[in-house]
């Protein structure tokens, strides 16, 4: 604060009383808060798959005990992992609680935070520079693993689009896009000419009732032959829980002078990120 002098004179409204002066008048100046001390997540924390983190820090005291508020930093420090994604920098100021949940943030990159206090006048010295990484994650879950299409006859078609029976059905279950290729890895049928690459076994994409889960543009939404290779199935299958499944369509038809019995075949689907 700063020391001043003040001086005094009293008057009667005819004339002026004896002035009365004091030096050691202080006026004393606004105090910062403390220094905000973080809490989590840890200082370089790279274990966690959620995208979107709750920031936590200890709350700051302010000697005049002032109501405090926080302004957040929150900076992308490299971009190599997730180029596609543009979430480079978060400053918030007024936080009122003592932590702060972030938009969906990228994967595979480095983000610093730091925090301090505010008194209504001023503000207190920036928190440790603590930094923290969210991992990319594969991860894919069959919801419908198996087909039966019952008994068929001799040049009987049957698919899965009037789901009877139901189609197979895939969740993306990790944090990043995926895209999809299959194949067959062996034939449905024993006659030569209705091996794979044939049109007797088919597939096709398709949405589930998570309507807008994936790239149909560049995915394969019409019927195609099961191949003996790797192919693409579908584009971008999205993450979020509310669009992030699929379905695989499959065609059949009977060839001629098929031999009677259980028919049986394995697709191949590979997942990679997009």
């Amino acid at each position: 604060g700063d020391n001043w002098t003040v001086a005094v004179t009293p008057n009667d409204g005819y004339e002026d009383g004896n002035t009365i002066v004091s030096n050691v008048v202080q006026i004393k100046g606004n105090e910062a808060p403390s220094k905000v001390v973080l809490v989590s997540p840890a200082n370089e924390e790279d274990t966690s798959i959620n995208r979107t983190q709750i920031l936590n820090w200890s709350a700051a005291t302010d000697p005049e005990e002032d109501t405090l508020t926080y302004e957040l930093n929150l900076t992308r420090m490299t971009y190599d992992g997730e180029p596609s994604c543009s979430v480079n920098k978060v400053e918030v100021d007024g936080i009122s609680l003592l932590n702060y949940t972030t938009q969906e943030l990228c994967v595979d990159e480095w983000y610093n935070w730091t925090v301090r206090a505010y008194d209504g006048y001023g503000y207190g010295e920036w928190s440790d520079i603590w930094n923290f990484t969210i991992g990319s994650y594969i991860d894919v879950t069959l919801l419908q693993g198996s087909i039966n299409f019952g008994s068929l006859s001799i040049a009987d078609s049957d698919n899965t689009s009037d789901k009877s029976p139901n189609a197979f059905k895939m969740e993306n279950s990790g944090n990043v896009k995926l895209n999809f290729t299959i194949y067959g890895n062996n034939s449905l049928w024993i006659r030569d000419t209705a091996l794979l690459n044939t049109s007797y076994f088919q597939f096709k994409a398709n949405t589930s009732e998570e309507s807008g889960s994936f790239a149909t543009e560049t995915s394969q939404m019409d019927w195609i032959n099961v191949t003996d290779y790797a192919i693409n199935l579908l584009d971008l299958l999205d993450y979020s829980g509310t669009k992030d499944s699929a379905l695989i369509d499959i065609l059949i038809t009977v060839p001629y002078s098929e031999p009677a019995g259980s028919k049986k075949s394995t697709l191949i689907i590979t997942s990679s990120w997009g």
